[in-house]
Protein backbone atom coordinates (compact mmCIF):
# COMPACT_ATOMS: atom_id res chain seq x y z
CA UNK A 1 0.00 0.00 0.00
CA UNK A 2 1.12 3.51 -0.62
CA UNK A 3 -0.04 7.06 -0.28
CA UNK A 4 -3.55 7.25 1.20
CA UNK A 5 -4.68 3.71 0.45
CA UNK A 6 -5.15 2.55 4.08
CA UNK A 7 -7.59 5.40 4.65
CA UNK A 8 -9.37 4.62 1.39
CA UNK A 9 -9.78 0.95 2.29
CA UNK A 10 -11.06 1.78 5.75
CA UNK A 11 -13.48 4.31 4.30
CA UNK A 12 -15.02 2.01 1.73
CA UNK A 13 -15.16 -1.00 4.06
CA UNK A 14 -17.14 1.03 6.61
CA UNK A 15 -19.93 2.17 4.29
CA UNK A 16 -18.21 5.50 3.61
CA UNK A 17 -18.28 6.77 7.19
CA UNK A 18 -15.10 8.74 6.52
CA UNK A 19 -14.54 10.66 3.34
CA UNK A 20 -11.34 12.27 2.26
CA UNK A 21 -10.43 13.99 -0.96
CA UNK A 22 -12.56 12.43 -3.70
CA UNK A 23 -10.19 13.65 -6.41
CA UNK A 24 -7.37 11.77 -4.73
CA UNK A 25 -9.45 8.58 -4.51
CA UNK A 26 -10.37 8.74 -8.19
CA UNK A 27 -6.76 9.48 -9.08
CA UNK A 28 -5.58 6.38 -7.17
CA UNK A 29 -8.22 4.20 -8.84
CA UNK A 30 -7.09 5.31 -12.29
CA UNK A 31 -3.45 4.80 -11.36
CA UNK A 32 -4.14 1.23 -10.26
CA UNK A 33 -6.19 0.49 -13.36
CA UNK A 34 -3.29 1.56 -15.58
CA UNK A 35 -0.35 0.21 -13.57
CA UNK A 36 -1.32 -2.59 -11.14
CA UNK A 37 -1.77 -6.23 -12.03
CA UNK A 38 -3.52 -7.08 -8.76
CA UNK A 39 -5.36 -5.11 -6.11
CA UNK A 40 -6.04 -6.86 -2.80
CA UNK A 41 -5.20 -10.22 -4.37
CA UNK A 42 -7.66 -9.85 -7.25
CA UNK A 43 -6.64 -9.38 -10.87
CA UNK A 44 -7.29 -5.94 -12.30
CA UNK A 45 -8.14 -7.39 -15.76
CA UNK A 46 -7.03 -4.34 -17.75
CA UNK A 47 -4.22 -6.02 -19.70
CA UNK A 48 -4.86 -4.33 -23.05
CA UNK A 49 -5.19 -0.90 -21.48
CA UNK A 50 -2.09 -1.43 -19.37
CA UNK A 51 -0.08 -2.65 -22.35
CA UNK A 52 -1.14 0.37 -24.42
CA UNK A 53 -0.29 2.70 -21.53
CA UNK A 54 3.18 1.10 -21.09
CA UNK A 55 3.86 1.35 -24.83
CA UNK A 56 2.87 5.02 -25.00
CA UNK A 57 4.88 5.81 -21.87
CA UNK A 58 7.94 4.07 -23.36
CA UNK A 59 7.62 5.87 -26.70
CA UNK A 60 7.13 9.25 -25.02
CA UNK A 61 10.10 8.63 -22.71
CA UNK A 62 12.32 7.56 -25.61
CA UNK A 63 11.38 10.48 -27.85
CA UNK A 64 11.66 13.05 -25.03
CA UNK A 65 15.31 12.10 -24.51
CA UNK A 66 16.18 12.83 -28.13
CA UNK A 67 16.12 15.78 -30.48
CA UNK A 68 13.42 14.25 -32.70
CA UNK A 69 10.71 15.70 -30.48
CA UNK A 70 11.40 19.06 -32.15
CA UNK A 71 9.80 17.69 -35.32
CA UNK A 72 6.42 17.29 -33.60
CA UNK A 73 3.76 19.97 -33.56
CA UNK A 74 3.43 19.58 -29.77
CA UNK A 75 5.96 18.64 -27.14
CA UNK A 76 5.43 15.32 -25.34
CA UNK A 77 4.62 15.36 -21.63
CA UNK A 78 5.84 12.50 -19.45
CA UNK A 79 3.82 12.18 -16.28
CA UNK A 80 5.43 12.02 -12.86
CA UNK A 81 4.92 9.00 -10.63
CA UNK A 82 3.66 11.16 -7.75
CA UNK A 83 0.88 12.87 -9.72
CA UNK A 84 -0.90 10.37 -11.91
CA UNK A 85 -3.23 13.01 -13.36
CA UNK A 86 -0.31 13.89 -15.65
CA UNK A 87 -0.97 10.58 -17.40
CA UNK A 88 -4.11 12.13 -18.88
CA UNK A 89 -2.05 15.00 -20.27
CA UNK A 90 0.55 12.56 -21.64
CA UNK A 91 -2.15 10.53 -23.41
CA UNK A 92 -3.91 13.66 -24.70
CA UNK A 93 -0.72 15.07 -26.26
CA UNK A 94 0.22 11.65 -27.68
CA UNK A 95 -3.20 11.39 -29.32
CA UNK A 96 -2.89 14.89 -30.79
CA UNK A 97 0.44 14.06 -32.49
CA UNK A 98 -0.26 10.38 -33.18
CA UNK A 99 -0.10 10.80 -36.97
CA UNK A 100 3.32 12.46 -36.67
CA UNK A 101 4.88 9.85 -34.38
CA UNK A 102 5.73 7.30 -37.09
CA UNK A 103 7.97 9.83 -38.84
CA UNK A 104 10.18 10.34 -35.77
CA UNK A 105 10.50 6.79 -34.43
CA UNK A 106 13.85 5.15 -35.02
CA UNK A 107 13.91 1.77 -36.78
CA UNK A 108 13.97 -0.22 -33.53
CA UNK A 109 10.92 1.50 -32.03
CA UNK A 110 9.14 1.55 -35.38
CA UNK A 111 9.52 -2.22 -35.76
CA UNK A 112 8.25 -2.85 -32.24
CA UNK A 113 5.24 -0.55 -32.17
CA UNK A 114 3.97 -0.09 -35.72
Amino acid sequence: MSDNEPTMKRTFSQSCIQLGCSDHYLNKQLEHAFTSEKIDGENVNCELTQELFRDIKFIVGSVRRGHKQQNLSRKFILYGETRFRGAYQMLKVFLSVFNEVASILDNKLFAIYL
